[in-house]
Formats: structure tokens, C-alpha cells, sequence
């Protein structure tokens, strides 16, 4: 089973390429046509080079039918066309997916495929049982947590690898990220400010005279 197949065994959501990302003409709240107006507009600030677009945008919209407000979200792709979209509402202090599924790093609320409760992430430590208080990778030790997605209700649970705990356009081709360049030693010793900086195992056959 690949890591997209087990996501969607657990939640309802799946990517949809068709949605708008600006001003939909269908409200996901009431289903009503013709009524959306963006009200608000806010993104990441990544750089990027020529038409791709790095960023995660926030569009708040507002229904005129049912005066009902939801995000417009997407992630990705060109300024023109977004590599994913999808459309949240916040309910207590959380996103709640409306439409499509998310493509970032964001904690959203899925909708369970096996009964009408919610979908959670969460991360652990290895044991999978403690709550991870942060998020770490080393190059001797790999990740230092698990993650899981579980229903608060019917309490069906899967886990994900740890570098593929979301969905993406790619999830089942992305390998795990490589192990990172170590940094070469610095083998020469620099005079700055009077003083002299530099590898220490380099120092010792310096000539200071």
C-alpha cells in the first residue's frame, strides 16, 4: 500500500484539481452561486525565480447567501496555476477541510471515511505513545518521531513516515531526504581583529611568528 492509499483509507478528502483558487463561483458552505467575494488576501513570503510561486496562500471569502465566511488555500505550482488548492473554515481555534486536501505542514481537521468523526495528526516520540515536544532529524539517528492520523470517534488509526506525513502531488515518489553535506574542514587560520580564527587542528602547525 502506498503512503497516498493509506492517507485515503482513513479520511474522506481527496485533491480535486478543478477548484477555483480565487472567488469561487459555488459556496462550499450553502451551495449558492454567484455569491463569493473575497474579503482578505495573505502569504508566505518565499522567494521564488521567474512565473513559480513557492507560497501558501489565505484567501478569505465571504458568502453573500448564507453570510458564511471559509478560506480558500493553495499551495504551490504558478502564479497562475496553483499546484493544489483547498478550502478550510476555522471551527474552535482549528481548520476544518471543506473541499480538496492540504499540501502543507498547517494541522487541519479531516472527516473519517469509516464513520462521521474527525481526522487528527499527531506526532509522537518512537515509543508511539508519548507526545513528541518537538520535531527533530539527525544523520546518525534519522527522526526522532512517528506520526499518526486517528478518528476521535471510531479510533481507526494509520501511521505515515515521518517525511511523508502530508499529502502532496508527489507523495508516493518522494524519497526520503538525503542525509545532509557534512561541512568540510576549515583548514586554514584567518587573522581578523588582531586576533586568529580557525580549525584547531589547523592551528597547531601555524607559524605565528
Amino acid at each position: 500500500m502506498t503512503n497516498e492509499e493509506r492517507l485515503f483509507s482513513l479520511v474522506r478528502e481527496r485533491p480535486n484539481r478543478n477548484l477555483p483558487w480565487y472567488e469561487p463561483a459555488r459556496c462550499p458552505l450553502c451551495g449558492a452561486e454567484g455569491q463569493v467575494r473575497q474579503i482578505d488576501h495573505i502569504e508566505t513570503l518565499v522567494g521564488s525565480l521567474g512565473d513559480s510561486d513557492p507560497n501558501h496562500h489565505w484567501r478569505t471569502c465571504h458568502c453573500g447567501a448564507c453570510d458564511g465566511k471559509f478560506t480558500v488555500e493553495h499551495k504551490g505550482g504558478t502564479k497562475k496555476v496553483p499546484a493544489n488548492v483547498w478550502y478550510t473554515r476555522r471551527l474552535d481555534g482549528e481548520s476544518h477541510l471543506l473541499e480538496g486536501i492540504p499540501s502543507c505542514f498547517e494541522s487541519y481537521v479531516y472527516h473519517c471515511a469509516h464513520c462521521d468523526g474527525h481526522v487528527r495528526r499527531r506526532y509522537t516520540q518512537l515509543d508511539g505513545k508519548t507526545a513528541a515536544l518537538g520535531l527533530g532529524w539527525s544523520q546518525a539517528g534519522g527522526y526522532d518521531y512517528r506520526t499518526f492520523y486517528a478518528c476521535d470517534k471510531c479510533g481507526q488509526e494509520i501511521e505515515l513516515p515521518a517525511h511523508a506525513d502530508r499529502w502532496s502531488p508527489h507523495m508516493n515518489n518522494d524519497p526520503a531526504p538525503p542525509s545532509p553535506p557534512q561541512p568540510a574542514p576549515q583548514w586554514r587560520a584567518f587573522e581578523t581583529m588582531g586576533g586568529v580564527i580557525g580549525h584547531a587542528d589547523a592551528l597547531k602547525d601555524v607559524d605565528f611568528s
